[in-house]
């Protein structure tokens, strides 16, 4: 499965992806929650309200205004979860490898999505949704694409910075998923995302105990692929 940016869009923005295979999905992994609470508390001490919190929401605004779109209108996901840990909203519990990408946007303060490949159809491109494009979310009727930046794959459209979809969200039964990381092409820096994928790695090994197939890094910068 390879990923592509298309070409209007290569310039705003940079992916990381990651496929794992063989991982052990649970309910809930207390230790993992300990780590969350803790990056959670941390952001609750240093910022009563999400207007201050200017620092934090900086790189993935800057992602989504460099695409022409509203991130006070369609949030990134990294900022819907610092919104509601300064505003002491309860994050949502769904199982242990979305916690992780939790974890990870929170340590990160950027957009990612984690989509079972069993629900992939072929290889992924990153590209601006056409009029009228539209895929059912997770607890949500649609999500409209309109001129807004997606993945997509044969069967079309399956994800996106602020949402997931349906068809390809993570289940108990997921063993295989694609790990992706939104950034901004202006922030980005091969030793940075080195560190992300340690970062990630590191999680997906000790609390879903599967392996790194390889890694791709998308950029008008570099174009680097790494395999286990």
């Amino acid at each position: 499965m390879l990923l592509t940016v298309d070409a209007p869009i290569a310039d705003k923005v940079s992916l990381l992806a990651m496929h794992f295979s063989d991982l052990q999905n649970g309910e809930h992994s207390a230790e993992l929650w300990k780590i969350i609470e803790s990056l959670s508390e941390d952001i609750r001490s240093s910022y009563t309200t999400p207007s201050q919190a200017h620092d934090l929401l900086k790189p993935a605004r800057q992602l989504y205004r460099r695409l022409g779109m509203d991130p006070t209108h369609s949030r990134p996901s990294s900022e819907a979860l610092i919104r509601r840990i300064i505003q002491k909203k309860d994050l949502y519990r769904v199982n242990t490898l979305v916690d992780i990408g939790n974890l990870v946007s929170l340590a990160i303060q950027l957009p990612i999505g984690i989509y079972d490949k069993q629900c992939i159809s072929g290889d992924v491109s990153c590209r601006l949704g056409r009029k009228g494009e539209f895929f059912k979310g997770i607890g949500k009727s649609q999500v409209n694409l309109d001129e807004r930046i997606c993945l997509a794959d044969q069967k079309g459209p399956f994800g996106n910075p602020s949402s997931d979809s349906f068809r390809t969200r993570v289940t108990l039964d997921t063993r295989n998923i694609l790990f992706v990381v939104f950034a901004p092409t202006n922030l980005f820096e091969l030793s940075v995302f080195e560190t992300i994928i340690f970062l990630v790695q590191t999680s997906m090994d000790f609390y879903a105990h599967g392996k790194l197939e390889s890694v791709q890094c998308i950029s008008e910068l570099t174009d680097k692929q790494y395999t286990n």
